[in-house]
């Protein structure tokens, strides 16, 4: 058979191997099933807002909607996975070492970030999430990783802090107060 531009057909490229057992089916199930909770956890918190006001939608309207969105499909994800209706998954589906590593890193850096910005400041802790991470994907240290960690922490800080007035945490160690940060 024949394309329209008249060349022979190419066979189609066999698709990866995939199994729909193992413990990535089990991974997706729980993603599935968490991010269905997820969504009627963001439901629940939005029944306390005001859905709708005189003017149009509250606070409360895209809170319900996407939360509702996010769990319907999310079980519905979860109800075909156990019929056996879902597409099979790929046999790589949990990453490599390598990629599995960065990626908790990735989460770990987040975590921090959240957890030490009011006690470090923005600055300190923006230029050690930044270092960390560029180091994990391999990004040498100097001089790449340091600039980059540098002018992305301490540049953010400054145009977020004196151009556009937004608060974030100050560096209790005084590092930086000559410049506001």
């Amino acid at each position: 058979m024949a394309n329209p531009t008249g060349a022979p057909a190419q066979p189609i490229a066999d698709a990866p191997s995939a199994t729909a057992s193992g413990i990535g089916l089990v991974l997706f199930r729980l993603v599935a099933l968490g991010f269905g909770l997820l969504g009627l956890w963001v439901m629940w918190y939005a029944i306390d807002l005001v859905y709708y006001t005189p003017v149009g939608p509250g606070p409360g309207f895209f809170p319900m909607w996407l939360g509702g969105a996010l769990a319907l499909l999310s079980f519905a994800i979860l109800a075909l996975s156990l019929s056996g209706l879902s597409p099979a998954l790929p046999a790589d589906i949990i990453p490599a070492r390598t990629p599995a590593m960065q990626m908790g890193v990735t989460f770990g850096s987040i975590a921090f970030f959240a957890l030490a910005v009011e006690r470090a400041g923005f600055v300190v802790t923006m230029f050690l999430v930044l270092l960390v991470l560029m180091l994990v994907n391999r990004v040498r240290l100097f001089p790449t990783a340091l600039v980059v960690a540098l002018v992305g922490s301490v540049g953010v800080g400054y145009a977020f802090v004196q151009w556009l007035g937004v608060f974030l945490p100050a560096t209790p160690f005084g590092l930086l107060s000559a410049i506001g940060l």
